[in-house]
This record gives C-alpha cells, structure tokens and sequence, in this order.
C-alpha cells in the first residue's frame, strides 16, 4: 500500500524454490494447484474501494466467518495464524516463502475447509500462514488474509480500476476493441510475469497487485540507465519497503523512469515513478494498472488485455518527507527523503514522533494512531506539524510542507 507519507508495500510473496525442487514441485502440483471453482457458468462481480492510499481488498468467506483478503496477483494464497488457530487447520507440509525484500522463511501451509469469494465457492483450497497483525497495528491495514493466484489461476478476472469492480468468470471474458494481448510467462505459484523494455534492457516483471506502486526494481539496474540519470531521483535514508518478513535495508531511491514498453510494444508508459533499492525484485503494480483503466487476466492463454494507450504517469510524488510506524506504542520515523521538508528540519529514520497538529501520541493506542494517520495522508493535507524527539534527546518541532521531491 502507497500513502504519500507511508509506503506500504506487500510485494512479492510466491512460493520459492528450495534444494527440494522436486518435492516442491510436487506439493505444488497436488496440494496448492488443486483448488477449483464448485459453481460452471458463473459470472460474479465484486466491488473494491481503492485509491492510492488503498489496496484491493475484498471479503473472503471461510467456515461462515467474513474476513478482509488482500486481492494480490503476486502472491500465493494465505491467512491469518489466528484463523488457522480458530479452525484447527491440518498442516500439509512446509515450503520456503519469499517475501519482496527477498526474505525467505519456511512457513506451513494448511487445508481449508472451502473458501467462497464474490458468490463462488472454491474447493480443494491449500494456503500458507503469516502473522498478518503487524499490517493493522503497525500501518492501519486491517488484512485477514490474501487471496493469491493459486486459486486466480482458475478463472478469469477482469479489475475494471475507473469503476472498482473485479468481475470473475469460468469462461474468458471478451476484451474490448482498443485492448491487445500481452503474453505472460506464469512463475511457479503461479505469478504473472510480463517482459518489459527499459532502454536497451528487457525485463521479467512480476504483475503485482498486492503492491500500490508503479514499479520496483534493483539500483543494479536503475543506475545502468543513462535516460534514467537524465530524470530526477531522491535517496530515502530508512526503511519504507513493508513486507511479510522483516528487511533491513537502511536505504533507497524514488525516481523518475524516461519509459517502458509492454512486451508487444503496444503500451508505453513514461514517466513512471520507481522504487529502487537493493532487493533483486521487478515489480509493476497498480498504479500503473490504474492509468490504463482496465486489465483482464487470462490463464488459459497466459494473457493479460490492457488498452493500447501511451500512458503518462507524470511522475509526481508529493509527500512530507516521512513515514511514520507505531511501534511498541510509540510513533517512530523509519524513512526520511532528501529534498523534503523533514529532511530540511532534521528529521531522522529512529526518531520519535511526540505530537501531530497538537495531538500528543503519548500513551495512544493503535486505534488513536489510525486516527492521528488519517490526518496526514493522502492529498487531504498540504501542511503538518509535528513534534520530535531525536536520538540524541533533542527535540524539533517544525510545519512540514507537502511537495513534489522528484522535480
């Protein structure tokens, strides 16, 4: 998820080969590529909220109980370690999951006993766990679960962004007149993953709709670039790439990409702003989606269908200069952009953040922090002020302004 003053990012999550590639490939096969529609000759729509300070998230049923799943094409399916509790879940075997920073951690997958999404019930349903809390105490992101491709793959989709509707069906859903077919290679849970061109490079990007940006990719290839060098780019000293595991990356860049053609070279976006950072991940999420209006994804075919459209992204990203966390109840800093304000005024990743337009955060819960976030996200304010405590026990109180860094 991308707030202007908070990234949230819940990029990749597949499932990663481990020296036991064969069995691997085989729990694959058997357990997480068995799941199938119960209903034929269906054709559902689900409505999303979503801007970019939102994700897609949409109601899942499991067991007669509603819960908030994040609808992520670059991920495998997985719940909550509190419903896996609830429901007494027999575990069918373990795999390594790799999370966006490249972090890998063994994690058990589960049998569900069914789950039913926009008025179709899925059988057979095989998911992994994770500690989903930290999304809601930590950024205000109340998430359940994910709803990952190993379910997806098994019918086809259409995320209509202009309307906020996603539209499921068992048989293909009929492209409009202007939309042409880009060809996908499928990763191993079953990802979409599209060849981009980027200058002279040809890439594999992960299509990732569990991620709010536009794209993300590694400084390795960023600064090989010379139209990139061309382009205005800011280094962010802290942490601001939010996955399932923990990173420790103490630095990245936000920049401008001269442009990048979709495999058929029918759709050209420019101007797209990039993550870039050290993690060897190629992403290209929502914000890119979005300015396109539509995409259908097609399994069967391994298609995707986006408008042919030259898309100008514009490249602005307006901003404080900060994100704030709640963490162990206190508000603290864990990035900070050169040429922002809160670079300026001496902010730093570590510091404290004591009060928000005169509201103290001593003492506040992760409710009230939602509460305090909300009046700082987003384009509903142009101006904040805050109160810091630094790590060297000085305290700064300064307005910060919201401005474009990437001018």
């Amino acid at each position: 998820m991308k707030y202007i003053l908070l990234l949230l990012l819940l990029p990749m999550l597949s499932l990663a080969q481990t020296p036991a590639e064969k069995e691997s490939y085989k729990n694959r096969d058997k357990y997480l590529f068995a799941a199938r529609p119960v209903q034929k000759k269906f054709l559902k729509t689900i409505p999303f909220d979503f801007d970019e300070n939102k994700q897609i998230i949409i109601p899942v049923i499991i067991a007669g109980e509603t819960y908030q799943f994040l609808f992520d094409t670059g991920a495998t399916t997985i719940i909550s370690e509190e419903i896996a509790t609830k429901l007494a879940l027999k575990q069918l075997f373990k795999n390594n999951l790799s999370d966006g920073a490249g972090k890998v951690q063994e994690q058990p997958f589960y049998s569900l006993p069914g789950l039913h999404v926009g008025g179709i019930d899925f059988e057979n349903v095989v998911a992994a766990t994770a500690d989903m809390k930290k999304f809601e105490t930590q950024y205000c992101v109340k998430l359940d679960g994910i709803l990952g491709t190993n379910i997806m793959r098994k019918c086809h989709w259409k995320i209509d962004y202009k309307n906020g509707v996603i539209t499921m069906s068992d048989k293909a859903i009929k492209p409009g007149k202007n939309f042409y077919a880009v060809d996908f290679e499928e990763g191993f849970s079953g990802t979409p993953i599209l060849e981009l061109f980027m200058g002279r490079y040809s890439v594999n990007m992960l299509m990732d709709t569990g991620y709010n940006g536009g794209f993300s990719i590694p400084d390795s290839l960023y600064f090989k670039s010379r139209k990139n060098h061309e382009k205005p780019y800011k280094k962010g000293h802290g942490i601001t790439t939010i996955t399932l595991f923990e990173n420790d990356y103490k630095e990245k860049y936000m920049g401008i990409i001269d442009s990048v053609y979709i495999a058929n070279k029918r759709h050209l976006v420019l101007n797209g702003i990039a993550d870039i950072d050290h993690a060897d991940t190629f992403l290209i999420g929502n914000r890119v989606f979005k300015g396109f209006g539509e995409v259908i994804l097609d399994w069967k075919k391994h298609r995707i269908y986006l408008p042919e459209k030259v898309l100008d992204v514009n490249g602005e990203y307006n901003t404080f200069g900060f994100a704030p966390v709640f963490k162990n109840s206190n508000v603290v800093i864990s990035i900070v952009w050169e040429g922002s304000d809160a670079f300026a005024n001496g902010l730093a990743a570590g510091d404290t953040v004591t009060g928000i337009n005169g509201h103290t955060t001593a003492g506040i819960d992760s409710a009230m922090w939602c509460g305090l976030l909300e009046q700082i996200k987003g384009e509903m304010a142009s101006e904040v002020n805050i109160s810091v405590l630094k790590q060297d026990g000085t305290t700064i109180t300064c307005t910060l302004k919201r401005t474009n860094i990437l001018k």
